[in-house]
C-alpha cells in the first residue's frame, strides 16, 4: 500500500470518529456542536492541504527516480 493511500485512509478514519463524536454532541450541547462543526471544515481543508502536498511531493520524487 502506498504512503499516499495510508495517509487518506488515517484521514478518513480520524474524520469519521470526529462525525460520530459530534453526532453524539449534538443533543447534549448545539453551541458546542456547532463551534465542533467550524473545527470539523477547518480540519477538512488542512487535510485537503496536506494531502496535496504530500501527493506532490511523491510525485516530484517518483519522476526523479524514474530513468
Amino acid at each position: 500500500m502506498k504512503l499516499k493511500t495510508k495517509v487518506l485512509l488515517v484521514v478518513v478514519a480520524v474524520h469519521a470518529v470526529f462525525i460520530y463524536l459530534l453526532i453524539k454532541l449534538y443533543t447534549a450541547d448545539r453551541t458546542t456542536f456547532f463551534i465542533g462543526e467550524a473545527v470539523l471544515f477547518v480540519s477538512f481543508l488542512l487535510s485537503y492541504w496536506l494531502y496535496q502536498s504530500i501527493s506532490r511531493t511523491f510525485d516530484t520524487i517518483s519522476q526523479e527516480l524514474k530513468p
